[in-house]
């Protein structure tokens, strides 16, 4: 269990995260086209749209299904949650956010779209409460790399799932606090050195750095302690409490890792994207990846 000290400290990271939003095309998911590429992975079909291949998933194996009331545990602002109310797979979440901040925008972002009556957040640390409260959807995007024992926020929210629910997940699963493999690096680095120098030009003119290194334990935990503090243990948790969950692993070694930073420098039509998600595949399917989609029945 984190202490106090640690959660407050995740609290005001992210709390001062919303006031400094990253500028446009840094990271994947601001891609379209890797989001794309990611929802083909998922569900067959390269849709448009976050998550929406993983929301396909959800729907052919629960068709015409809508579940009544869904828990989500660091649910940010909560766009991913009310798009699952507008598209009405969920009708009620209850929503558990530590920063302050982040859980105000959740709930305005609720009343602005005519939705208030459909959402309860709390800003408490959820595995300090004795919920008892059942769940027919359990929602974890993104969030489940930020908790600090992964396996006790699996077994504890799988625990309120009724039977016949569905346990969702969509997230990073790489090596905790981003300590990459060698083999892992190889790979990327390799990559990253095949690209011309224009890819790392800032707007300034100054050249980034090409090669990807391991980060600092100590500046991970100084800057934000929650930052995939125990990710690496969350899929050997789904097998571990889940029966048989459907796991689709996504890659992102390469469109994570790789294009961390330089993507901005690299048009969404480009070769040079379209050769980076073909190498991304190629060691996805060979077993090197970063980030999964879980969909599980409850029994």
């Amino acid at each position: 269990m984190a202490s106090d000290q640690h959660l407050r400290k995740v609290g005001r990271f992210w709390d001062e995260r919303t006031t400094t939003p990253l500028p446009n095309r840094v990271r994947w998911w601001q891609s379209p086209r890797i989001i794309a590429h990611v929802n083909g992975i998922v569900c067959g079909e390269k849709l448009p749209g976050i998550n929406q291949g993983a929301i396909r998933l959800v729907q052919s194996m629960f068709p015409g299904r809508t579940f009544h009331r869904g828990i989500s545990i660091g649910c940010g602002q909560a766009a991913k949650e009310l798009g699952l109310v507008r598209q009405g797979l969920v009708d009620h979440f209850d929503l558990f956010e530590l920063s302050a901040e982040r859980a105000r925008l959740a709930m305005n972002n609720f009343a602005e779209a005519g939705l208030s009556d459909r959402v309860s957040i709390s800003s408490e640390d959820f595995f300090k409460l004795n919920v008892k409260d059942r769940y027919d959807f359990v929602h974890w995007d993104n969030s489940l790399h930020h908790m600090f024992d992964c396996d006790e926020a699996v077994a504890k929210t799988y625990a309120l799932l009724e039977s016949g629910g569905c346990f969702f997940m969509n997230d990073y699963v790489g090596k905790s606090r981003f300590q990459w493999s060698d083999r892992e690096l190889s790979y990327i680095n390799a990559f990253r050195n095949s690209l011309p120098d224009e890819c790392y030009l800032t707007s300034d003119g100054q050249m980034m750095g090409k090669e990807v290194a391991r980060p600092s334990l100590k500046s991970m935990v100084a800057t934000d302690p929650s930052e995939a503090a125990d990710s690496e243990s969350i899929l050997p948790s789904l097998r571990r409490r889940l029966r048989n969950p459907r796991i689709v692993t996504t890659g992102g070694t390469i469109y994570h890792t790789g294009l961390n930073d330089i993507l901005a420098n690299i048009a969404e039509a480009s070769p040079v994207l379209g050769q980076a998600l073909k190498m991304d595949s190629i060691l996805n399917d060979s077993g090197v990846f970063q980030y999964a989609v879980c969909v599980h029945a409850a029994r």
